[in-house]
């Protein structure tokens, strides 16, 4: 797993150092897994810390099955409904058990909130969470429904069902910071 603190960027004396990853869930708090449900869009709030570019999206895959769609919309309020979907993944299969990353256009993000969303079309994939209710830091974690099943991300953000009872383990690879 990559880590979050690892150090990269610039060159000379003066170079600025950047995380490379960041992180939606910290492995410490994860509490299993479980299968998702097919055409469900889940939403999970993610703070980005300073300007930066990414160019990867990343899950923990347990069970390798189907294909999935990752991508990230604009914050509207501390809700993802109304907010503008800012980059999406292709749609792909989903990888091998442990880290998957899919490579999505650089996408610069501002310092802010944002929403991490997640969506596959079966419903036996199955990937590492986070019990949400039992670690009271995390606050962000909603679903929408495709009512025409499985395909790409609603934009804008539709309303929005939940919270959610699990936030499934992540991260953001950065490509770069101004």
């Amino acid at each position: 797993m990559p880590h979050h603190g690892e150090a990269v960027g610039g060159g000379g004396g003066g170079a600025t150092h950047y995380f490379r990853y960041i992180h939606l869930l910290q492995s410490k708090h994860a509490a299993g897994n479980n299968n998702v449900t097919a055409a469900r869009v889940y939403l999970q709030m993610i703070q980005i810390p300073v300007e930066m570019t990414i160019d990867r999206i990343a899950h923990c895959v347990v069970v390798q099955n189907g294909n999935i769609i990752r991508g990230i919309y604009e914050d509207n309020g501390l809700t993802p409904a109304g907010g503008a979907l800012v980059v999406e993944s292709a749609s792909v299969a989903l990888g091998a058990a442990g880290w998957d990353e899919i490579t999505v256009a650089d996408t610069t993000l501002a310092e802010g909130l944002y929403w991490l969303a997640l969506e596959s079309d079966d419903a036996t994939a199955n990937l590492r969470r986070v019990d949400s209710l039992s670690v009271p830091t995390i606050s962000g974690h909603y679903f929408y429904n495709r009512a025409l099943g499985y395909g790409p991300l609603t934009d804008p953000c539709p309303a929005i069902l939940g919270p959610d009872a699990y936030c499934w383990m992540g991260y953001l690879r950065v490509a770069s910071v101004p």
